[in-house]
């Protein structure tokens, strides 16, 4: 029982200076903390201008609804104007 006692405290010793000695692993962890900010700012963009933005897309999809109409398989102008004789 004291010898496996003795090898987890070897191995822990070990695996903490192999811990504290290696930073193969540094740039990662480095690259994934800027990646959490970065992805914590867009959900931070996104919740404070989120109302502001569903209401310009709201209303860019009303005037598209508005401007535009389904005829088929075909979209076409809801309003057409008549062509206009040339003037000389």
């Amino acid at each position: 029982m004291f010898a496996r006692l003795k090898m987890t405290s070897v191995f822990a010793k070990d695996f903490a200076r192999r811990l504290r000695d290696e930073d193969e692993g540094l740039a990662l962890t480095e690259y994934l903390v800027v990646l959490g900010l970065m992805i914590g700012g867009v959900i931070f963009a996104v919740m404070l201008f989120g109302l502001n933005l569903n209401l310009a897309w709201s209303q860019w999809a009303d005037w598209l609804a508005d401007s535009l109409y389904v005829d088929g398989s075909t979209v076409t102008a809801a309003t057409t104007t008549e062509p206009t004789a040339p003037t000389q």
